[in-house]
């Protein structure tokens, strides 16, 4: 097993962060064209995961907010008894 170190370990919590928006569309029986921008959100997380040929973290990084804070709009809208687990912390990157 390899160590996971710099943009790969970011890129591995980016992936994760859609897995937890999309857990939530399940979860919460919506449709994909009720999601509006949140579709573009998402896709551009999995494009950058393929085509961040430079590995720029702080873009990286960017997204992954920007997931958690669409992953915690939803989760407080559709699932009001979702419960946040703490390794979908804010203070993690």
């Amino acid at each position: 097993m390899w160590k996971v170190t710099g943009s790969s370990k970011f890129t591995r919590l980016l992936i994760y962060t859609v897995k937890g928006i999309s857990d939530i569309v399940v979860k919460g029986s919506m449709k994909a064209q009720d999601l509006g921008d949140i579709n573009e959100v998402v896709l551009d997380s999995l494009f950058k995961t393929i085509t961040n040929a430079n590995f720029d973290e702080e873009a990286i990084k960017r997204q992954i907010r920007k997931n958690i804070e669409i992953r915690d709009a939803l989760a407080k809208k559709l699932l009001p008894t979702y419960t946040m687990q703490p390794h979908y912390s804010n203070n993690r990157c």
